[in-house]
């Protein structure tokens, strides 16, 4: 079962935010948690090619690793990650898939840098005679 028909909606009876105002269940806990994994992915690749001498290509991202060092880079990316759950909750609560398809953006957005980073350090320590080892091994 998906995502979007999967439950009920809890903003039927009681407003947007569910039956209490605030709480209730998210709408999309699958989603969320690969986009949080990759968020944090996303900050130990980053972390590991800053010291390994390469650069951070977001300028906004950039300003905040020099400024604040790691505990500011988790703080950014908490709150960029706070930012877009909220807003797929909203958009989701008025209508389900336009929230869920925010939500598998926002991991695949997410997954880019992720995946870029990895295939750059994978590189980097392969080199380009390819893996120790396996020279002349073909």
């Amino acid at each position: 079962m998906d995502e979007v028909n999967a439950g009920t909606y809890a903003g039927d009876a009681a407003g947007p935010f569910g039956r209490s105002g605030v709480g209730g269940a998210v709408l999309y806990p699958n989603a969320y948690t690969w986009f949080i994994l990759l968020a944090a992915l996303d900050i130990m690749v980053t972390w590991t090619i800053l010291h390994c001498g390469g650069q951070e290509l977001n300028i906004v991202a950039d300003w905040v690793i020099h400024r604040f060092d790691l505990p500011g880079v988790v703080a950014y990316k908490f709150v960029l990650v706070t930012f877009v759950v909220l807003v797929c909750e909203v958009a989701g609560r008025r209508n389900r898939r336009t929230g869920l398809t925010l939500a598998y953006w926002a991991i695949a957005l997410t997954a880019f840098p992720v995946v870029f980073g990895l295939v750059q350090l994978t590189a980097a320590l392969v080199g380009p005679e390819g893996p120790p080892g396996l020279a002349g091994a073909a």
